[in-house]
């Protein structure tokens, strides 16, 4: 039998405001990780990180996963939504006495907003900036504002996200921007590139760790062959083997960061 614990954040509940906190199951780590689910910020839910929370707890880390309204054109809401949950697991953690220090992981829309919460300004952002280590992430969405060949799709997502086109209101696809918020403060990241990467081009990764290592910011990249985009949902095929313990080793490197 496993158990978990989960807390909501309002009273009476509302739909994708909760958490979900799953303990180290061993000698507990100096870091713990907080995931966000992906989804097309239309769908998803904080169980599909479970699979990965569980092996997080075998190896000594303590984790949780959030989920966030998935209403059309709630994207800055989901943004304050992620950090509502962070900052649930870090009063919880801070009430057991246990360590602060969290690496943020998020795949696709969860890339996006994990890097979002640790970058861009908002309510509280400067308390829990302090308390993110660092932020590794699967094919997150680094712009909004349209590239060349953005394919017709992704922009038709990031549109119903937003709310709006971005010929109606380019200021909200410049602020939905990782690529925006760079700052010589940020937190070291770590981009999991799949090599089958379909919605998000790796030239804008690229530019995305240029812009953060002008300002002296640490922005490292891997690519993993034969993989698809999302491609870390589970621990089934090697390279999702791979990238969670890269992803483990670069908690790990953080500690004396």
């Amino acid at each position: 039998m496993f158990a978990f614990r989960s807390s909501y954040f309002d009273d009476p509940p509302e739909a994708g405001r909760v958490v979900d906190f799953f303990p180290a199951d061993g000698p507990e780590q100096e870091i713990a990780v907080f995931f966000v689910h992906g989804g097309g910020w239309e769908a998803g839910t904080r169980s599909g990180m479970h699979c990965l929370m569980r092996e997080c707890g075998r190896r000594g880390y303590e984790s949780a996963s959030t989920d966030y309204r998935l209403a059309p054109g709630g994207l800055f809401n989901q943004i304050e939504d992620v950090r509502t949950g962070l900052q649930f697991f870090l009063d919880d953690l801070s009430s057991r006495g246990k360590s602060r220090r969290i690496l943020l992981h998020g795949s696709s829309a969860g890339a996006h907003l994990a890097l979002m919460v640790a970058l861009s300004s908002g309510d509280a952002s400067e308390d829990l900036r302090k308390d993110i280590a660092g932020v590794a992430v699967q094919a997150p969405a680094l712009t909004f504002e349209p590239w060349l060949d953005i394919p017709p799709h992704v922009s038709r997502i990031m549109e119903k996200a937003v709310g709006k086109t971005y010929e109606q209101a380019p200021e909200l696809f410049f602020r939905a921007s990782p690529m925006r918020h760079i700052h010589p403060a940020m937190p070291p990241i770590f981009i999991m590139n799949a090599q089958y990467e379909e919605m998000f081009p790796l030239d804008i990764t690229e530019e995305f760790q240029r812009r953060a290592e002008a300002v002296g910011g640490r922005v490292s990249i891997k690519q993993y062959a034969r993989a698809e985009h999302g491609f870390l949902y589970s621990l089934e095929r090697w390279q999702q083997c791979e990238a969670f313990d890269d992803m483990l080793e670069f908690a790990q490197s953080l500690i004396q960061y």
